[in-house]
């Protein structure tokens, strides 16, 4: 049972640390881009989707605290049963 939730808690980590990297790159190429560009509008959309990618790691964090709650309560142990 141990090791079982110990593999669960392992995936979920290496999901979200992937996921995190992913919008992590997406968002420092944006932040690159707005060094060089003057121009307002392209700034403006390149701040909208920096802070969707803040959003989507936050999410992924809390999404992330919620899987390890599940799995130390145990509720995909008990959805077996039925």
């Amino acid at each position: 049972m141990m090791q079982g939730n110990t593999k669960k808690k392992k995936g979920a980590v290496i999901a979200a640390v992937v996921m995190i990297a992913i919008v992590v790159v997406i968002v420092g190429a944006l932040a690159v881009l707005l060094l060089g560009e003057e121009d307002l509008f392209a700034d403006s959309i390149a701040w909208l989707y920096i802070a969707g990618g803040a959003a989507v790691i936050i999410g992924v964090l809390i999404a992330l605290r919620q899987r390890f709650a599940e799995i130390h309560r145990g509720e995909e142990e008990e959805a077996k049963k039925y």
